[in-house]
């Protein structure tokens, strides 16, 4: 039996009788999304790293019944940022880059009129933004930065 084929049979079983998409994308995120539901209780802590302005991440931890005041939202865009006060206030919303140091560090922002707010326009990384949006403004700023470890520390996970 090939794995396809298990994968959607253990779909249809986590769905419990409701009907199987056809598309493969769907599929996917539906056994993704069955799969954390039934494996994290409604407490479980949830972290994301660049959650742009956390729309993505609002509908993730609604779907899998988690709490939003265990969800930490880690951007390192302040645009994006305040945005996620406003909208998303019962989540725990951090303006950090995620780096190798603790401290401040160079960012670089491009203000993409075809997709704002989107982490795809942020890096430390100014050339990988040249190749990407090549022409564009690149802004840098300087941003709080963080280590993986530091991060976890700073929300209480040991």
């Amino acid at each position: 039996m090939s794995i396809k084929v298990r994968l959607i049979n253990r779909l249809i079983r986590l769905l419990g009788g409701q009907s199987v998409p056809p598309q493969k994308l769907k599929i996917d995120h539906l056994l993704h999304s069955q799969y954390v539901k039934k494996s994290l209780p409604s407490d479980a802590i949830y972290v994301e790293i660049g959650p742009a302005t956390g729309l993505g991440s609002c509908k993730k931890i609604t779907e899998w019944g988690l709490l939003p005041k265990n969800a930490y939202l880690v951007e390192g865009c302040p645009k994006n940022c305040a945005v996620m006060r406003k909208k998303l206030s019962e989540f725990n919303i951090l303006n950090y880059v995620v780096s190798g140091v603790v401290g401040q560090t160079k960012f670089y922002v491009v203000d993409d009129h075809e997709e704002p707010g989107s982490s795809r326009s942020n890096s430390l990384d100014r050339q990988s933004i040249e190749a990407k949006r090549p022409g564009q403004h690149i802004q840098e700023i300087l941003v709080p930065s963080i280590t993986m470890d530091h991060l976890f520390h700073t929300i209480g996970i040991n």
